[in-house]
C-alpha cells in the first residue's frame, strides 16, 4: 500500500472508530520571563509606546546583606528583550512590583517598583522606555525616587491628571502637622520633552481640616494608593 493509500484509509476510519486526530501541540508564547528563573510575570502593557501591548516580568531576592535586589524585563511585542535592575533597596523581601501607569507626557506606560518601604512611609523607582533601553524617571525636582506618606502627622502623595485636550498635570501634595496645626504645600508640574517637570503653580496653606492634609498615596489610574 502506498503512503498516499494509508493516509486516507486512517482518515476513513479514524472518524469510524470515534477517534479524532489531534492537532499538533503549539509552543506557548514566549513572555519577559521565558528563559529565566524565579521571574513573575506581571503584566501586560504597552511599555514602548507603538500601541501594542508588551511583556512585563519581575525577579527579586534578598542578598545576605539584608539589602533586596529586584529586575523589571521587558519582551516588546516586536521581540526586543530589555531589562534594568534597581539594587540596594529595602522593600522587606516581598514582591516590589506596583503597577504599570502613564505618568509622563509620552507614549506607553511607566512601570513602578518598590525601593524603600518603611512603617507609613515608601519610595518608588519609577522606569520609563527612552532610546530603545529602560532608564529612570525623575521625580520632580530631580529626584531618583518618588515618595508617599501617609501617618497621623505627616503625609505625601502625587496626583496625574490628563485633560480631554491633552494638557497632563502631575500634583504634588505634602503636609505635616506641628502643634494642632497642619501646613499644606502643593505643586503641580509639567512634563517636558526632555523628561523633566516645569512647574505651573504652587500654594502653601495653614489648616486645621484634616481632610485637606490627607493627600497620602498614589493618585494615578492603575496604581494602588498604599499598601497595607
Amino acid at each position: 500500500m502506498s503512503r498516499t493509500s494509508a493516509t486516507l484509509t486512517l482518515a476513513v476510519l479514524t472518524p469510524a472508530l470515534g477517534l479524532s486526530l489531534a492537532a499538533p501541540a503549539q509552543a506557548a508564547a514566549p513572555t519577559a520571563c521565558t528563559g529565566v528563573a524565579a521571574c513573575t510575570v506581571v503584566s501586560r502593557a504597552d511599555v514602548d509606546g507603538d500601541g501594542r501591548r508588551d511583556s512585563v516580568g519581575i525577579s527579586w531576592s534578598t542578598g545576605s546583606d539584608g539589602a533586596d535586589r529586584s529586575t523589571v524585563r521587558v519582551l516588546t511585542a516586536d521581540g526586543e528583550r530589555l531589562s534594568t535592575t534597581t539594587a540596594d533597596s529595602h522593600w522587606r523581601g516581598a514582591n516590589p512590583w506596583w503597577g504599570a501607569a502613564a505618568i509622563n507626557r509620552r507614549a506607553g506606560h511607566e512601570l513602578v517598583v518598590g525601593d524603600d518601604m518603611g512603617n507609613h512611609g515608601a519610595s518608588f523607582r519609577v522606569i520609563t522606555y527612552r532610546s530603545g533601553a529602560l532608564t529612570t524617571q525623575l521625580a520632580p525636582g530631580g529626584e531618583y525616587r518618588w515618595t508617599i506618606d501617609s501617618s497621623n502627622y505627616a503625609n505625601a502623595g502625587y496626583w496625574r491628571t490628563a485633560s480631554t485636550n491633552g494638557t497632563i498635570r502631575l500634583t504634588r501634595k505634602v503636609s505635616s502637622l506641628e502643634g494642632e496645626l497642619w501646613t499644606l504645600s502643593t505643586r503641580t508640574y509639567s512634563p517636558t520633552w526632555s523628561d523633566g517637570w516645569t512647574k505651573v503653580s504652587g500654594s502653601t496653606i495653614a489648616t486645621t481640616d484634616i481632610r485637606k492634609v490627607k493627600v497620602g498615596g498614589w493618585h494615578v489610574p492603575y496604581l494602588d494608593s498604599y499598601y497595607g
